[in-house]
């Protein structure tokens, strides 16, 4: 069973009185339909859950077989999938949409995608622009980046470990499963779980990070003094960055670094989402 849970910028916590369907995979959060947007990677059925708790569901769209990821920005709605035509682009009421690459590019990336695909969703991705999607992918140890739908660009080694690097190519990650792009800064913001740091880039140089590599904890403090465990899902919002942290949410500014816990859940947090001034957290009980 899973649930949403609102953290108000003032840090008041309700949980929304809704029956969510027990297969859904991931959330993100649609400004047009003011409403969270859930997806199943199962089924392919999406929806949207406003703050009273209201669902409704989108028509199905049998292009849309097996969403695995979601990316709700100013651009649209981006959806992954695992087929043939393997991502989507709609607006953020999911009505109108067009292909965002096709067979050619889906082929040149499933040679990267883990042999079980469905163990790392909900997959993490942003867009830097309307026509740059970068994905997460903690299986590769690396991120992969989809510029006007040609061949992807990948930022990683592929090795496994730490290392910061001029040469975003040769920078070393440890199991990546989190990214996102705040638009007022530039700056673009990686979980790297393995190493229990988050990582900042812009313009496709390394900037600064949060935590310490290898020095796994829970402290809040600032910069290189906090200490993270497992960070995973993340997302930005006018220069606030939330993440996932085991089974916190944890948020920085930007300008300041200064890591702060701002919810502690009693289970499994699967996702987060932002939307407006507040975060939406999807629990499993």
């Amino acid at each position: 069973m899973k649930n949403i849970v609102k953290i108000d910028k003032n840090l008041s916590i309700v949980r929304l009185s809704c029956e969510l369907p027990d297969n859904v995979t991931g959330i993100g959060y649609s400004q047009t339909e003011n409403a969270v947007v859930f997806y199943c990677s199962s089924n392919g059925s999406i929806g949207f859950v406003n703050d009273s708790g209201v669902i409704s569901f989108a028509s199905r769209r049998s292009e849309i077989n097996n969403p695995a990821g979601i990316c709700c920005d100013q651009w649209g709605m981006c959806i992954l999938q695992f087929s043939s035509d393997m991502m989507w682009n709609f607006d953020q009421s999911y009505k109108i949409g067009m292909r965002l690459c096709g067979k050619g590019v889906f082929n040149t990336i499933s040679k990267n995608l883990p042999s079980n695909v469905k163990e790392f969703a909900p997959y993490s991705m942003c867009r830097t622009s309307k026509n740059s999607l970068t994905i997460a992918a903690p299986w590769g140890n690396k991120l992969i980046t989809l510029e006007d739908s040609h061949t992807p660009v990948y930022t990683g080694s592929g090795k496994r470990g730490f290392l910061s690097s001029a040469n975003t190519k040769a920078t070393i990650f440890s199991e990546p499963s989190g990214i996102c792009f705040d638009v007022g800064s530039g700056i673009t913001c990686v979980s790297d779980t393995g190493n229990s740091v988050i990582r900042m880039f812009k313009k496709n140089s390394e900037i600064s990070f949060v935590g310490m590599p290898g020095q796994k904890g829970i402290e809040d403090q600032i910069g290189t003094l906090a200490r993270l465990s497992s960070p995973s899902s993340i997302k930005s919002n006018k220069g606030v960055v939330s993440f996932v942290d085991d089974n916190l949410v944890r948020n920085f500014r930007l300008s300041s670094l200064d890591v702060s816990t701002v919810y502690s859940s009693s289970h499994k947090i699967v996702d987060l989402a932002l939307g407006g001034e507040s975060t939406y957290v999807l629990e499993e009980i």
